[in-house]
Formats: structure tokens, sequence, C-alpha cells
């Protein structure tokens, strides 16, 4: 559902299928038809929409994405 992703730019959220996902706040990065990532700056500054992104990914892990 999600991992924790460290590179040399700096650490963030990566959530599978986080394209099916709702993200008003725009916090979500990329554009893979699977994959997004939260940066960890954005992560910290707006836990509430992170919180809100996470429960989304929980309720629609089982959900696939369109073809």
């Amino acid at each position: 559902m999600c991992a924790v992703a460290a590179t040399t730019d700096g650490v963030g959220l990566s959530l599978h299928k986080a394209a099916l996902l709702d993200d008003p706040e725009h916090l979500l990065t990329g554009d893979g038809q699977y994959l997004r990532t939260v940066p960890g700056a954005r992560a910290r500054e707006h836990t509430a929409a992170l919180a809100a992104l996470l429960r989304q990914a929980l309720e629609r892990q089982n959900d696939m994405l369109p073809d």
C-alpha cells in the first residue's frame, strides 16, 4: 500500500495506486500509472491531509486501476 522512499533528494511516502485517490490538497507528486509520492516536507506540513490520503488508500487497496 505505501512505503517510505529515501533518496538523495530527501524522504517521501510512496503510495501504490495513488492515482485512484482524491487529493484536494495536491500533496501527491508524480505521473506514473500506479505510484505517487508525498514529499516529506509536504507530509509534515499537511498531516491531516496525509492522514486522509492514507485512510483512502486503506479503503481502496483492493480497487483496480483502469486498463
